[in-house]
């Protein structure tokens, strides 16, 4: 079987049930968004591969990565698999994870680690992804799990974040308000 078909040759892609829609069509860019949030996910893995204090987290990373593969699947029309314990679960790994880290007294600036700086462009683009469901569901039935899930997400991915820079010896950067830039370097 070719991997190209030529159907969408003309700027229309296919839903589930084979209806075509341009290309532009907002649940386009949404499954779009979530395919960009899965490989910035598959890109958090391959850098977290050689050490070994990350392997939970790369296991947890690897399940996201198939719920969100539904999650595109069912945005283009297939029946909905996820479900209130799928959002529960991220809760619990969410609250798992921070209960170990030192608590936030600013907002941290995304970075440390390649794995981390990764792991937050992850998170930057499900929030993107967020914005747009959001903006898609005043336009059509978004089921309000998706947005759960998608919500809570960006929090287990910024959770995941500052645990990948623990566990690699880097504290976290925290925003330091009225900074000013120097030439003292």
């Amino acid at each position: 079987m070719s991997i190209y078909t030529k159907k969408g040759d003309k700027g229309t892609t296919a839903l589930v049930n084979n209806q075509r829609i341009p290309k532009t069509n907002l649940r386009v860019s949404c499954i779009g968004t979530v395919d960009e949030l899965n490989a910035n996910v598959g890109l958090t893995i391959s850098l977290l591969a050689h050490i070994p204090p990350n392997r939970t987290v790369q296991e947890i990373l690897l399940t996201l990565q198939h719920t969100l593969l539904q999650l595109g699947s069912s945005i283009a029309g297939s029946p909905l698999e996820l479900d209130q314990q799928v959002v529960a679960n991220l809760e619990q790994i969410i609250d798992h994870y921070q209960v170990n880290l030192p608590p936030l007294s600013s907002f941290v600036l995304p970075g440390g680690t390649k794995a981390a700086a990764a792991c937050h462009m992850s998170r930057t683009v499900c929030r993107r992804c967020e914005r747009m469901l959001v903006a898609l569901s005043s336009e059509q039935k978004v089921d309000p799990i998706i947005l759960q899930f998608i919500n809570r997400l960006s929090d287990l991915l910024f959770v995941l974040a500052r645990v990948i820079n623990r566990n690699e010896g880097e504290e976290d950067v925290l925003w330091v308000k009225n900074l000013k830039a120097t030439d003292d370097a």
